[in-house]
C-alpha cells in the first residue's frame, strides 16, 4: 500500500475527530450527569428512561389527587361525626319526650329543641368545602338538603386514580346517607287501632288493652248485640256464662315477603284467643309449622304487629277487617249463629263493598287514616286500595313503593309492570316478568281545571292478539311502544311505568290527544300510523310543561302542578280486576282458580304503618318524629290522633336507632375511603423515590468513571497528537 501526504493527513483528522468525540462525552457526562444526552447515543438507556420518567410522573400525580382527595374525604368524616353526635343528641330528647311526666309545654319545648337540631343537622348535611358541597354526589356545586328536608343531589360517586386500572372512591353521595337502604334491617308494620276489652262497659273511660290471652269475645265485646242492656256485663263474657256468641268474619289483604299479592276471608269463634287471630294471620303470609316467614304479635297498646323475617325486604303490608253479625239483643245470639252456620251473612260476604251500609253487621277496625276514597269521602275500614293520592301543596304522593319483585329494588320510569305485579304465575321461559294478560288498571283524575276522567287501562294479551290500550268516555286509545313511540303498540309484558305516568300527565293537563286515524279499523299505513305517534307524542311533550309525574326516592308515584304552589288535582289509579274480592282463605275450598288471590298491582292503600324498613328518608323520618312530640307525645300510633299514621314515639325510637346506624356505616365506609387514598399516598411517594433511584442507577453518570474516562481519552487524545506530529516530520532522508 503506497502511503501518501493526503493519506496521512486524512488519517490524521479522522484520529483527531475520534478523539475529540469521545472527549466531548466524557465531558457531557460529566456536566450533565447522564450518561446520555440524546436518544441516539443509547436506545436501551434512553427507552428505560422515558419509561421510569412517566412512572415518576404518574406517582407524583396519584400523590397529588389523593391527597386532595383525601382532603375531601377527611372532611366528609369529620361531618358524619358530628352529624352522628347530634342524631345520639335527637335520640336523647326523643327519650326525654317518651316520658309519661311531661305536660303539653314541656313537650312543645322538647319539640323545639329537636326542630333545632334537625335544622343544624341540615346545616351539617349541606357542608361544603373550597365551594364544593360533601354529600351532594357528583354534582358538588347543587346544595344536597333544601330547605324542606328534600335530596337534590345525584347517587354518583366520584374516584381518583390510583393506579393503573385502580379507581378509589372517596365521597359517600348523599342519596346513600340520607335515602338508602340496609340490607340487614326487616320491615315492620303496625296497624293504629288500640284494642280494648270492649265486654267492658266502662271500656273508653278505662281501656284495658288486649293480649295473647285475650279472646275474639273480648274484641268485639258488647257489640255482639245492639241492646247492651240485654247483657248483664262482665258476667256474660266468661268461661262459665254459658252464652255462645256469633263467629266473626276477618278480611285480611296485602302482599307477602315474596312479592305475591294476597285476600284471605276466615272466622274465628269467639271464645279464639288473639295468639290464635295472629297465627292465623302469621299463616296468611306464609307461616308454617316449621318455618316462619313474619312475626305476628300484639303489643301493649293492643296493636298487630307484623315483622318480616326476611332482612332487606320491604315488599309486605296488610289490611285487616273484621265483621260481626250483630243481633238487637241477647235473646236473637242463637239465631245469628244459626245464620254462620247457613252460610249467611257476614259468611257470604266476597267483597269488602258488600259490608257498607248493612245495620247488622258490626265492623271491627284495625287500621284508620285520613285519607280519601275514589268518592272523595274519609277511607274507612272497607277501603284499601281504591284511595285517592294524599296532597302535599302541589304534589300528590301515593304511598306503596312500586319494587321489582327480582332485584328487590324500587322501580324506575323503565321498570316493566309485569316485573312489579303481585300475581304467581310468570310468562312463559320468564324469570323475572309475571303474567299481566287480561288484566286491567283503573284511573281516577281531577286534572288542573277541573275536568274529572274515568280512564282504564286495558293491558290486552301479551301474543299482540289484544293489544294494550286505554279508553277514556268510551273512547279507546292505542299504547304506544315508548317514550320514542316506534311504530307499534306495546305488548303487555313490556309495559312500562313511564308509559302509565304518560296517561296520568295528559288527562292531569287536559291534553288528551284526538288521533287522525283509528288503529282498531283496520290496517293502517304506514304514513297514518306516523301521525298518529306524532299526535300522541307531542301530547306527552305538551303536559309534561305543565305537569310532572314520576317515581320519588322509595319508588312511589308523584304527580306535581308544575303552575300552581297549591294544587286542586285529584289523582287515584288501583286494580279493577281483583281488588276488594275474597274467595276464602289459603286453606279453603272454595273457588281454586282464584283462592286467596288479591289485587296484582296496588299504588295507595289505607293498609297498616310502616314502624321501620330496610330504606330510610331520614330528613322526612326525623320530621314525623319531631311531629310526634308536637301531637302530645303518643307513645305509639294512635288512630285517634290529629296524625293517625305516625308511629308514634316508640315507633320513632325504633326508628332512629336505624338512623344512627346508617349514618354510623356511611362513616365507616367514607373512613375506609380515607385510610385508603392515605395509603394511596403513602405509597405512591414510597415508589416515586424507589423509582427515582432505579432511574439514577441507569440514566445518570458515575462521576469517579467518567472523570477517569476523561483523564484516559485526554491522555491518548495528546499521545495521538505527539506521534502524528513526529510521523508527519519524517522525510525520504529518514530512510536513506
Amino acid at each position: 500500500m503506497r502511503i501518501t501526504n493526503l493519506y496521512q493527513y486524512n488519517r490524521t483528522v479522522a484520529n483527531y475527530q475520534k478523539s475529540m468525540k469521545s472527549i466531548e462525552e466524557s465531558r457531557e457526562q460529566l456536566s450533565s450527569g447522564q450518561k446520555i444526552s440524546n436518544s441516539y447515543e443509547d436506545a436501551s438507556v434512553y427507552n428505560d428512561g422515558l419509561r421510569l420518567d412517566y412512572e415518576i410522573s404518574t406517582l407524583k400525580q396519584v400523590s397529588e389527587v389523593t391527597s386532595k382527595a383525601q382532603n375531601f374525604s377527611k372532611n366528609s368524616d369529620n361531618a358524619l361525626e358530628e352529624f352522628s353526635k347530634q342524631l345520639e343528641n335527637f335520640k336523647v330528647k326523643l327519650v326525654q319526650a317518651a316520658s309519661d311526666v311531661h305536660s303539653h309545654t314541656s313537650l312543645e319545648a322538647i319539640a323545639n329543641d329537636l326542630e333545632g337540631i334537625y335544622d343544624h343537622l341540615k346545616n351539617i348535611a349541606n357542608s361544603s368545602v373550597n365551594g364544593q358541597y360533601l354529600f351532594s354526589g357528583s354534582a358538588v356545586s347543587t346544595k344536597p338538603i333544601s330547605d324542606y328536608g328534600v335530596y337534590m343531589g345525584n347517587k354518583d360517586q366520584m374516584s381518583v386514580v390510583g393506579g393503573s386500572n385502580v379507581q378509589i372512591p372517596y365521597n359517600v353521595s348523599g342519596f346513600d346517607i340520607f335515602l338508602g337502604t340496609d340490607s340487614d334491617y326487616a320491615k315492620t308494620l303496625t296497624t293504629n287501632v288500640k284494642l280494648a276489652d270492649l265486654s267492658k262497659k266502662n271500656a273508653k273511660e278505662a281501656p284495658v288493652y288486649l293480649d295473647d290471652e285475650s279472646s275474639i269475645k273480648n274484641l268485639v265485646g258488647l257489640n255482639y248485640v245492639k241492646d247492651t242492656d240485654s247483657l248483664d256485663g262482665d258476667y256474660d263474657f266468661s268461661e262459665t256464662s254459658g252464652v255462645k256468641f256469633q263467629n266473626t268474619y276477618f278480611y285480611l289483604q296485602g302482599t307477602r315477603a315474596d312479592g305475591k299479592s294476597f285476600t284471605s276471608k276466615f272466622s274465628m269463634t269467639a271464645d279464639a284467643s288473639m295468639r290464635a287471630l295472629m297465627d292465623k294471620i302469621g299463616m296468611e303470609f306464609g307461616n308454617t309449622a316449621t318455618s316462619k316467614i313474619v312475626d305476628v304479635n300484639i303489643n301493649d297498646s293492643g296493636q298487630i304487629t307484623v315483622e318480616d323475617l326476611t332482612l332487606g325486604n320491604q315488599v309486605i303490608n296488610f289490611s285487616l277487617v273484621g265483621a260481626t253479625e250483630q243481633v238487637n239483643s241477647k235473646a236473637d245470639i242463637a239465631n245469628a249463629i244459626a245464620h254462620d252456620a247457613a252460610g249467611t251473612s257476614p259468611a257470604s260476604v266476597s267483597k269488602l263493598s258488600d259490608l257498607a251500609g248493612k245495620s247488622d253487621v258490626y265492623i271491627t277496625d284495625f287500621t284508620k287514616s285520613k285519607f280519601n276514597d275514589i268518592d272523595g269521602n274519609v277511607v274507612d275500614s272497607l277501603d284499601f286500595d281504591q284511595v285517592k293520592f294524599q296532597r302535599v301543596d302541589n304534589t300528590l304522593i301515593s304511598n306503596v313503593s312500586q319494587v321489582n319483585r327480582k332485584t328487590g329494588e324500587f322501580a324506575t320510569d323503565s321498570t316493566r309492570l309485569s316485573e312489579t305485579a303481585g300475581g304467581d304465575k310468570l310468562y312463559t321461559g320468564s324469570t323475572s316478568k309475571y303474567d299481566i294478560d287480561n288484566q286491567s288498571l283503573g284511573i281516577k283524575v281531577v286534572s288542573k281545571i277541573g275536568t274529572t276522567y274515568d280512564i282504564k287501562i286495558n293491558f290486552g294479551t301479551d301474543d299482540g292478539a289484544t293489544p294494550t290500550s286505554f279508553e277514556i268516555s268510551g273512547v279507546k286509545y292505542p299504547i304506544y311502544n315508548s317514550d320514542e313511540f316506534g311504530d307499534y303498540r306495546t305488548r303487555t309484558s313490556d309495559l312500562t311505568y313511564r308509559q302509565i305516568m304518560d296517561i296520568v300527565a295528559m288527562a292531569a293537563s287536559d291534553n288528551i290527544p284526538t288521533l287522525p286515524h283509528d288503529e282498531d279499523a283496520g290496517t293502517l299505513t304506514d304514513e297514518e300510523r306516523k301521525e298518529n305517534v306524532e299526535v300522541y307524542s307531542a301530547s306527552i311533550k305538551k303536559s309534561r310543561g305543565m305537569v310532572e309525574v314520576g317515581f320519588d326516592t322509595k319508588g312511589r308515584i308523584t304527580l306535581t302542578d308544575k303552575t300552581q304552589a297549591e294544587t286542586t288535582m285529584e289523582l287515584a289509579i288501583f286494580d279493577t280486576t281483583e281488588s276488594g274480592k275474597f274467595y276464602g282463605d289459603s286453606t279453603g275450598t272454595t273457588d281454586a282458580t282464584s283462592q286467596g288471590k288479591g289485587a296484582i298491582f296496588s299504588f295507595m292503600q289505607n293498609n297498616a304503618l310502616t314502624i321501620d324498613e330496610p330504606s330510610v328518608d331520614l330528613f322526612k323520618d326525623l320530621q314525623e318524629m319531631i311531629a310526634a312530640v308536637r301531637n302530645g307525645g303518643e307513645q305509639r300510633a294512635d288512630s285517634e290522633s290529629e296524625d293517625p299514621r305516625n308511629t308514634g314515639l316508640q315507633g320513632g325510637i325504633e326508628k332512629i336507632d336505624h338512623l344512627l346506624d346508617h349514618i354510623n356505616k356511611s362513616k365507616v365506609k367514607i373512613g375506609s375511603y380515607t385510610n385508603l387514598l392515605e395509603d394511596t399516598k403513602t405509597r405512591a411517594d414510597l415508589m416515586s423515590v424507589n423509582v427515582s433511584s432505579v432511574k439514577s442507577e441507569i440514566i445518570d453518570t458515575d462521576y469517579a468513571f467518567a472523570y477517569l474516562t476523561l483523564m484516559q481519552r485526554t491522555t491518548s487524545f495528546q499521545a495521538m497528537l505527539s506521534s502524528t506530529a513526529k510521523i508527519n516530520q519524517l522525510s525520504l532522508l529518514n530512510y536513506l
